[in-house]
């Protein structure tokens, strides 16, 4: 059948020859866990030396310039790991066209979770929407999250939540399941007071910490959290 082809190619255009797609590079090599940037290029040669056309396709994420003989692939963040995805490469000299396709195997990737507290406590921040790299979550009533598919290595953190400073840090994945808690301020549901704190017979103590909350039992979410500022 495969001969059957080239001469039916043969005689619609002879003297042609098809382009030769001989390998198709991936940078990194190995390691893709869901959302990775892979770089794609590819080894082509075409006998007669015609100008060739190029077109990247994947089902599996984002071509960054699919025309490009070297582009990025992003491959999608929903891809579930040890499943397997491809691309597909695409070049035509006018006349004809040739087609291959290279399959990975998409990597399980790192983990990271912690709590979002109120800065200088442990007061949870639930409902904070959590960015690590590519993938995102809420933190539940606890203030608890939890984000997979992580690639070792920096990577940007920012966490963001109406009244709240946005939190924007770098944290260093390089555990599978590492942890990192978050602090978050703000100048809306905080305020400020000083003062002395004495004993009943009236003396004064250095080096005290005083943390002040709530006392009327409403949500804190509600009320404002008061940040202690003593002189002492």
């Amino acid at each position: 059948m495969t001969l059957l082809i080239g001469l039916v190619s043969w005689l619609n255009n002879p003297g042609n020859h098809p382009p030769d797609i001989e390998l198709i590079i991936l940078n990194p090599s190995d390691n893709y866990t869901p959302g990775s940037d892979i770089a794609v290029s590819a080894i082509v040669t075409d006998r007669d030396g015609d100008h060739l056309d190029y077109f990247w396709h994947s089902q599996g994420g984002l071509i960054a310039e699919p025309e490009n003989p070297n582009t990025i692939w992003e491959l999608a963040t929903s891809s579930e790991p040890l499943s397997y995805e491809s691309i597909t490469l695409m070049v035509s000299d006018g006349k004809e066209t040739s087609t291959r396709i290279e399959t990975i195997q998409v990597s399980k990737g790192l983990i990271m979770s912690g709590y979002t507290y109120f800065a200088g406590t442990t007061i949870p921040v639930p409902g904070a929407e959590v960015t690590i790299g590519k993938f995102s979550t809420f933190s539940d009533h606890t203030g608890f999250y939890f984000i997979e598919h992580l690639k070792e290595g920096y990577t940007d953190v920012t966490v963001s939540k109406a009244g709240f400073d946005t939190y924007e840090s770098i944290v260093h994945v390089d555990n599978p399941k590492s942890t990192y808690h978050i602090s978050l301020t703000s100048t809306l549901k905080t305020r400020e007071i000083s003062g002395r704190v004495r004993t009943v017979d009236n003396r004064t103590f250095a080096g005290l910490s005083v943390v002040l909350l709530n006392p009327d039992g409403l949500p804190l979410l509600h009320k404002p959290i008061l940040k202690s500022s003593f002189h002492l």
